[in-house]
């Protein structure tokens, strides 16, 4: 049990059942979401998808590094931010991928540091707050990173 905490195995979750949220802001306390923990999201489809861009739903405030995959072939990378305000909620982020698109059957979406080498200013903003923070209701201590949504364009 310790082991599956300290390196959690990357959780598999199919395509179909994540939605795109229909009210902003859409937290991830309050919208049927997939939480990003260290092991990482693997988004599943039944077939091949080919796409010139793939627009993901993506908890504020972080760093996130997404691979498409073909079978277990990493077919492209990138890294995405969803800004700097940790309580926006979900908000679409647009992944464009090469001219002429790509195939793929899976998405993994994993934590990611800042590519610049920048702090943790979520984390220390959350510190800073603490007070402010646990008299909020609806708020959360926790660092989370979440997918809300997936849509292939």
């Amino acid at each position: 049990m310790a082991e599956q905490y300290r390196q959690p195995p990357r959780r598999e979750v199919a395509a179909d059942t994540l939605r795109v949220p229909t009210t902003r802001p859409a937290h991830w306390f309050q919208t049927p979401c997939v939480l990003v923990a260290d092991g990482g999201v693997r988004i599943r489809f039944p077939s091949e998808q080919r796409s010139s861009a793939v627009v993901l739903e993506l908890d504020g405030g972080d760093w996130y590094r997404v691979q498409l995959r073909a079978g277990e072939q990493v077919v492209f990378s990138t890294t995405v931010t969803t800004g700097s305000a940790p309580f926006q909620g979900l908000s679409p982020q647009r992944v464009e991928l090469p001219a002429g698109g790509l195939a793929f059957d899976a998405i993994d979406v994993d934590r990611a540091a800042d590519p610049a080498g920048e702090p943790d200013r979520t984390r220390a903003d959350l510190e800073d707050t603490f007070l402010t923070l646990r008299l909020t209701p609806g708020t959360s201590l926790d660092h989370v990173w979440a997918v809300g949504g997936v849509r292939i364009e």
